[in-house]
This record gives structure tokens, C-alpha cells and sequence, in this order.
């Protein structure tokens, strides 16, 4: 899901579909906090860290961050 969401922010479409509603305000804060874990695993740390320090910067449980991460990987 993450790559197709990229390729729509990448040809400027991302933010005018959220705009219209197309794209649920709920999938753009997802995308928000998949990319927050994507920029903590790039420091080379583990996923468990990463996760903990994703849901303490962004206030999202731990459970819920994992949940986000498994549908951003989906196609």
C-alpha cells in the first residue's frame, strides 16, 4: 500500500485526493506514521525499537504501529 501511496505523492495527487475525501484522513496519518518508523529504522536500529520510539513520537500504542507497518507493506 505505502508504495502505491508514494507513486500518488510523487505525481502530486496524494494531497488532492485527500482533499476530496478519496483518500480517508485515517490512511494519510498512517502514511505519516509508517514513514515516522521507516525514518527510525533508517538510524540502524531494531524494529521493537523503532516501533517504541515511532508510538512515543507520534502518541500511537505499539499495537496499533504494528498493525500500520503490516498494511503498509501489503500490496
Amino acid at each position: 500500500m505505502y508504495e502505491s501511496l508514494k507513486i500518488l505523492e510523487e505525481n502530486n495527487l496524494f494531497d488532492t485526493l485527500v482533499k476530496q475525501g478519496i483518500i480517508s484522513i485515517t490512511i494519510a496519518g498512517h502514511k505519516y506514521i509508517y514513514e515516522t518508523f521507516l525514518k527510525e529504522k533508517s538510524k540502524g536500529i531494531g524494529t521493537s525499537q523503532a516501533v517504541t520510539n515511532t508510538s512515543i513520537e507520534t502518541a500511537t500504542p505499539e499495537s496499533t504501529v504494528y498493525k500500520i507497518i503490516r498494511k503498509m507493506k501489503k500490496l
